[in-house]
Parts: C-alpha cells; sequence; structure tokens
C-alpha cells in the first residue's frame, strides 16, 4: 500500500510539474508573439514616418513628384521608440496623422467631384444651346 500511495504522489508531483513546464513554454511563447508584433509595429512606423505625409495633401502639382519623398536616414534612426510605452504614443500620433490627412483627401474628392459634376452641367447646357444655335440658322446636322 506504501509503494502505491508513493507512485500515486509521485505521479501527481509528475502532472504538476508538467503543468508548470507547459504553462511556461506557453508563457514563453506569448511573451515571443508579443515581442515579435512589437517589432513589426516598429518597422511599420518607421516607414510610416519616413515620408513627408504634408506634402501628400499639397495642392501644388510641382510637389506630386516629392509626396513620397523620404526624410534623412539620421531623422529615421531618431525614431526608433524606446519603449513600448513610446511605441504606442507615436503609433496613436502617426494614425492620428493619416487620420487627418485621409479626410482632408476624402474632403478633396468630395469638392473635385462637385466640380465636375458643374463643369459636365455647364457643357451640357453649352451643347443644347448650340444645338439650337445651329436648329435656328439651319445648320447641317441641326435636323
Amino acid at each position: 500500500i506504501d509503494n502505491l500511495d508513493s507512485q500515486t504522489h509521485l505521479t501527481e508531483d509528475m502532472k504538476s510539474q508538467i503543468r508548470s513546464e507547459r504553462k511556461r513554454t506557453r508563457e514563453k511563447q506569448r511573451r515571443s508573439d508579443v515581442n515579435s508584433q512589437f517589432s513589426s509595429l516598429t518597422e511599420l512606423l518607421k516607414r510610416v514616418e519616413g515620408y513627408d505625409l504634408d506634402s501628400d495633401v499639397s495642392d501644388d502639382e510641382d510637389e506630386s513628384e516629392h509626396k513620397k519623398r523620404k526624410i534623412g536616414t539620421a531623422a529615421a534612426m531618431n525614431i526608433t521608440p524606446s519603449n513600448r510605452v513610446d511605441l504606442i504614443a507615436r503609433t496613436i500620433a502617426v494614425m492620428d496623422r493619416l487620420h487627418q490627412v485621409n479626410r482632408s483627401l476624402r474632403m478633396n474628392v468630395k469638392g473635385l467631384r462637385k466640380t465636375i459634376n458643374k463643369v459636365k452641367l455647364g457643357n451640357e447646357k453649352k451643347v443644347e444651346d448650340l444645338q439650337k444655335t445651329g436648329m435656328m440658322f439651319g445648320a447641317p446636322g441641326g435636323m
């Protein structure tokens, strides 16, 4: 009976040790995954910050060549956040800026669509006027 009790106790110790090792392994994998994602976020942030976002909303056509102008390598080196809190804060700031740029671009597109519609209506009216004028003067194709 003592031998059976000893084996059961050993088995419980082994089970506990196995559970503990499994928990350690899962936590190690979780930390590795989190670190990998933070590294990916840092690299993405470097790429996004490496472009001049202000030129993306510029009205000057000459600047269209410089829309995605890279900032110097020295400046890119300074954007690496020193810790995760800084990385999250910078990511929030960049996303906010991207949101503002996106909103501005959407407003520009909306304005351009309105202008296009006005031009279309104006052209249609001019075509009608020309057709009427052609009919009045008996121009070929008028009737």
